[in-house]
Order: C-alpha cells, then structure tokens, then sequence
C-alpha cells in the first residue's frame, strides 16, 4: 500500500477526530491529539538497551506451587487487577493473590456440567469481572472475582468455528476474526443481553475488504485502555484509535519508506505453500506485535536472514518523540543483575496493568542469570534478588516480574 494514501487517510480521518472535543480522563494514557509518525526509513539497529533506561522500578513475587496450580510455561498470558493474579494456561484459569499466594482455580477443565476450557480470556477491570472463551461450547462465561460464574453467553461468531483473540472494550466484546471471514476483527455489544449483537463491520479500510482475515494469532491486535481501544492489523501501516466505533481515527503511521517490507500477497502465499522459498522474506520486514505502556509504544520488528527469523524490539517515546530499535528484543537488568526482561512477546501476549509490564520467569532462568550477571547497579535490590534465589527450588512455579514504567519527562529516553 503506498505511503501517500495514508497520509491522504489520516488528513480525512484526523479531520473527523478534530471535530470532536475529547476529554475523558485515562490511566496512564494521554488523550490523543495528534497522529505520530514513526520512521522506519532508516533502520538502524542498537545494542540493547538497560532497563533503567525505561522502567522506575523492578519487582518479584513468586507463585506459589501447588499441585492443584501448576504453571507449566513461562510464556502464557497473564492479567492483573489491583488484588488478583490470573493465569491463563492449557485452558485453565489460575487465581493468585498479589503477595502470590494460590487462591483457586476459576473453573473445572472440561465439557461437563459447570466446566470449561478457556480458548480465550480478557479482564474487565470496571465491572471485575472475568470474561472467558469457552472452546468446548463455543459461549462466552463470565465470573466475578471469586470465582464465581455469573452467565454464559451463545458465541456470537456463528458462521464460522472459533476467533484467534478476544478482548472487552466498555460494553463490547472484540474477536480477531480467523481466516475464514474476511474482516480483521468484529465487535459485539453486549450490554444488558443474553446474547451478543454484532454492531460494526470492520470497515476501517474499505480497500482491504476482500483480504483474508488472520493467518496467526497476530495478525491483528487490539488494546484496550477502559475510554480507548487501539487497533492495527499485521500487514496496514497504521495504528488507529477509536472510542465508540462512531469514529475511527489513525494514531501512528509506520513509515517503511524504501524499506522493503513483507506484503500481504506474498505472505498467503508462504502461508498456503504456493511459494516454498525459505528465503523469500529475507530482508522484508513485518510488525507482528505492539503495545502501548505510556509514554513507551513498544513494537516487534520481524525478517529473516538466510532463512532465519530475526526479531528486533522497537520503542518509540511519545514524550520525546524519538525511536530506538535494538537488536534484541530483550532489555539489560541492569537493575539486579536478574534475568534480563522481554516487554513483549512477539506473539502478541500484552501483559500489562496501567503502568506496569509482566512476565513469568522460570526459576532456574533466575538462578542462571543471578550466577552469571555480576553487573548491576543496586547493593541492595542485589541482595534481594540473593534472598529471593536461595528460597527457590527449580522445580518451583514460575516467578512473576513485574516491571513499573518511567513516565517523567525528565527521565525519559
């Protein structure tokens, strides 16, 4: 898609949101007033940065092992309150407390009476309430806090088996449409109902409507931020906003200039084997994930190299409006001299809570990179991390790091 009809887009768009006064209040995410344009022209790749360079503050809590919460992998998607841990793996769900202690499991994994098995699952921090995709009967189930079941929903998304994704956005749900229907997402209002109502065809780009819809969990991706929804599909350059689907608006363009970049056409066709060059998308590049933590975006920037996958870890500061793309997707613990600290994951899984960044870390991870890593530029989280390591066993379930974002103008890169 060529560079000039975006900008000819975003003048008609931001023409739209201009005419609108916007003044809702957001946790950690600014009001928008302008479209960011982030160049990718040029790539310039860096060695990775500290993690002080971004984040105020570093945090562990071990949770708790317990042969009814066992968390076998240290990738899955995790979702914070204020009070409550939920970890969402091999269809189970998992309550914690902040301090990590094991609370309960959400739901019996299963297809009988009462059970479920989670496909999917989002949080809705307004409502406290958990919202899950249940695989086996295709509804949606809802539960309060405590674990309680509150009501299911029939699975709105009838003409076709199950959605990639799911998200909750004020009194909608959102599904990442699979490759069976050719829209990238579809919005459901589900407020005071039995049974979701669809309400918005996904017609943001209309010259994209005959495109297939998703080939893989990130091809498209939302983020919700309680009064803003963030949209962007895999293969469009832009990112946009909305905030009651009345208004679409763009929010950052990715200007690629001659960069070459892999293009949707030639993705279906390494996707159905039409083409078998494993060396097809060297030196073409592809965002395949995103999330904003304000005043950070963070972004993942994928190729290949002679056939290899390479994954570069792009952070664009809205404060300063500068971008910087390291060479890897991980950041130095320069804090502790721990394991070094992954802000996203390139399949898309946004962990993340206000202004803070999750991830679980296996314990023998920890335990290699406190061995290893002498470099760290506190005594004393130094000596926490010591304490922390000698209490943990390998077979132990993973620890969660948590990770608090700088968001003074003054510290920022």
């Amino acid at each position: 898609m060529k560079f000039y009809y975006f900008y000819f887009v975003v003048f008609l768009f931001f023409i739209g949101c201009s005419s609108k006064s916007r003044k809702e209040s957001i946790d950690f995410f600014p009001a928008v007033s302008e479209v960011d344009v982030v160049n990718l022209a040029d790539l310039k790749f860096l060695d990775p940065l500290n993690l002080s360079d971004i984040a105020e503050n570093i945090e562990y809590i071990p949770l708790e092992t317990n042969t009814n919460a066992l968390i076998a992998h240290d990738g899955r998607r995790i979702h914070c309150s204020d009070s409550i841990i939920f970890i969402h793996e091999s269809g189970k769900v998992m309550l914690f407390d902040r301090q990590g202690n094991f609370l309960q499991e959400l739901f019996r994994v299963g297809q009988g009476p009462g059970e479920c098995f989670a496909g999917m699952c989002d949080l809705n921090h307004k409502t406290r309430e958990f919202y899950v995709y249940n695989l086996f009967r295709q509804k949606i189930e809802i539960y309060n806090f405590s674990g309680q079941h509150i009501k299911s929903i029939p699975n709105p998304t009838v003409n076709y088996y199950w959605p990639l994704s799911m998200g909750i956005y004020k009194d909608y749900i959102l599904f990442d449409n699979n490759n069976f229907i050719p829209s990238f997402f579809s919005v459901f209002n589900i407020s005071n109902l039995d049974s979701a109502v669809y309400v918005y065809p996904n017609r943001y780009l209309k010259e994209l409507k005959n495109r297939v819809a998703g080939f893989d969990s990130n091809s498209v991706c939302f983020q919700n931020k309680d009064s803003m929804l963030y949209f962007k599909e895999q293969f469009c350059d832009t990112l946009f906003y909305t905030t009651d689907f009345s208004v679409t608006c763009p929010r950052y363009i990715f200007d690629w200039g001659k960069t070459k970049t892999l293009d949707f056409q030639t993705f279906s066709k390494i996707f159905t084997r039409e083409i078998t060059d494993s060396h097809v998308e060297d030196g073409r590049y592809r965002i395949v994930s995103w999330m904003e933590v304000y005043p950070y975006l963070f972004f993942v920037i994928r190729t290949t190299i002679g056939g290899d996958f390479m994954q570069y870890l792009g952070i664009y500061n809205n404060n300063k409006k500068t971008l910087q793309i390291t060479k890897d997707i991980e950041l130095n613990n320069d804090f502790d001299g721990g394991v070094n600290f992954i802000p996203l994951n390139p399949i898309n899984n946004q962990n993340f809570y206000k202004n803070q960044i999750y991830t679980l870390v296996y314990p023998y991870k920890l335990m290699e990179a406190y061995a290893q890593n002498k470099s760290y530029s506190s005594p004393q989280r130094r000596k926490q991390l010591e304490k922390l390591v000698n209490s943990l066993s390998e077979d132990d379930n993973p620890i969660l790091m948590i990770v608090t974002i700088k968001n003074d103008d003054n510290n920022t890169n």
